[in-house]
């Protein structure tokens, strides 16, 4: 009887891509990835030298993923880790000197006159003059050497090796350099949760009110233009994408987000990207479902 398997299959969402990547088919044809594109578990991905990603996972963690590689995106990779906040709490300590500390901090006393004197040092070895420490003097350390030799080449010797010289950035092709300039001037978008209305990170019940979503304002940063595109993902998977208009790049973009399960973090995190792929850096915003 054949076992069923119930592992869940994970996926991330691209945020921000630089230079190439693709998704390698099972006929070996290259689909080029976007801004937006999810990548799923068993995926092959190329990232081509110059390239780098940026991606989502379901908890709403970033992740980057550096260039020149080629790799099959598993479940170690994609899969959400994340602590309970119940784990992270701090025990109340119950040592009794915890205990003591603690009351003698209360009552204005000061912690130490309550502990055990700590242990003394080294003891004093025996024989010597007033408990002083004991020596080996040596007199003289001596150890043999061999000098440390390199070998050259006849070439190398003649002198007539040329000298070679890392490149610099002025010698990068110039649509690299354009790419490099214009990513230069885009700042991250600044994410605002509209329903957490007192900005303290939790959305309490008579914030989350009835609607099932959350309200999210995102102001463009500067070097955003008419008909670039921003790229909204949160933790639970979903995307949305908006062409940018004149109206936005004066007065923000607001749209609503679903809520995540209930004690869950809500995180929404957006991204610009131009016509010709440029993305800018990510900017987000969370808050607690309390």
């Amino acid at each position: 009887m054949a076992t069923e398997n119930n592992a869940p299959i994970h996926s991330a969402v691209v945020i921000r891509i630089d230079g190439n990547a693709y998704i390698r088919n099972e006929q070996g044809q290259l689909q080029a990835i976007k801004a937006g594109d999810r990548i799923e578990e068993g995926q092959r991905i190329v990232i081509d030298a110059q390239g780098q990603l940026v991606v989502m996972l379901d908890n709403g963690r970033a992740v980057d993923i550096s260039g020149g590689q080629e790799f099959t995106a598993d479940a170690e990779m994609l899969a959400p880790t994340g602590v309970d906040r119940n784990e992270a709490a701090v025990a109340q300590g119950s040592d009794a000197a915890v205990q003591n500390v603690i009351a003698a901090l209360e009552a204005g006393q000061d912690p130490f006159n309550v502990l055990e004197p700590t242990a003394a040092g080294v003891a004093a070895e025996a024989g010597t003059a007033e408990g002083a420490h004991g020596f080996v003097r040596l007199m003289r350390i001596v150890e043999d050497t061999t000098p440390q030799g390199f070998e050259f080449s006849a070439q190398q010797a003649s002198g007539d090796t040329a000298l070679v010289t890392p490149a610099t950035e002025d010698d990068r092709p110039a649509a690299q350099a354009d790419a490099a300039s214009q990513q230069a001037t885009l700042a991250a978008p600044t994410v605002q949760i509209l329903t957490d209305s007192n900005a303290d990170g939790f959305i309490n019940r008579a914030e989350q009110g009835s609607t099932g979503s959350a309200t999210v304002k995102i102001d463009l940063p500067t070097g955003t233009s008419v008909g670039d595109t921003l790229t909204i993902t949160d933790g639970q998977g979903n995307t949305q994408t908006h062409t940018i208009t004149a109206e936005d790049l004066s007065n923000g973009w607001t749209t609503t987000v679903t809520y995540p399960a209930e004690g869950e973090t809500l995180q929404v995190i957006a991204v610009v990207t131009t016509p010709d792929g440029t993305s800018s850096p990510p900017g987000s915003a969370a808050a607690q479902l309390d």
